[in-house]
């Protein structure tokens, strides 16, 4: 037996965004090659966990796409099928977080932002500016992972000790999300201490 045709009923797209403008963007994969999608009419883009917060501008949604160095936007798309293209258009994209190898703050926070330095791939130090939103229900994940006498502990840093806790040169991992202007917003940060 043969199917004489497939109706599917949800079609899913993601990866890096290797190149956005304002009429569409690529995802790549290093199986899948690159895919071309247009945005799809109406469009909308926001960041994993927050869907509440969406924005329909794809111009927005481009400029937020450069990335930096080893800092590569991905994300991931509902697709809908464009009879007049015979192609799948995004009708949303969802930007997931990129976590970040560890590296150390090399500028303290101060006034919703620090400076986060990393070896990237080519064995570079690569320095980001990162911004922390301390708005309630919009905070990053900010944890302090300690090592005291051999037992590791785990403890959330409210946003009042972010000033006295994310302090150069502490060794961290981060995890960002890209804003439009090509800067990143941290989605968590992880100091280490007594390792």
């Amino acid at each position: 037996m043969h199917a004489k045709s497939v109706n599917i009923q949800r079609a899913v797209d993601g990866g890096v965004i290797k190149a956005a403008t304002a009429t569409n963007f690529t995802y790549t994969h290093p199986v899948a090659g690159d895919r071309l999608h247009a945005y799809g009419s109406p469009f909308s883009w926001w960041y994993l966990g927050f869907p509440g917060i969406t924005s329909p501008s794809s111009g927005e949604f481009a400029a937020a796409c450069t990335g930096a160095g080893d800092v590569r936007v991905q994300g991931v798309s509902d697709l809908v099928w464009n009879t007049g293209t015979s192609a799948w258009d995004a009708s949303t994209a969802i930007f997931l977080p990129v976590a970040l190898p560890q590296g150390t703050i090399s500028s303290s926070y101060n006034a919703g932002q620090l400076s986060f330095t990393f070896t990237n791939s080519a064995t570079a130090s690569q320095t980001i500016p990162v911004s922390l939103n301390a708005t309630v229900g919009m905070q990053p994940a900010v944890l302090e992972v300690a090592n005291q006498a051999g037992f590791v502990t785990v403890t959330p840093i409210a946003v009042a000790d972010w000033p006295t806790k994310l302090v150069a040169p502490a060794k961290a991992r981060v995890a960002v999300v890209p804003k439009p202007g090509g800067t990143f917003a941290a989605y968590s940060v992880v100091i280490f201490t007594g390792f």
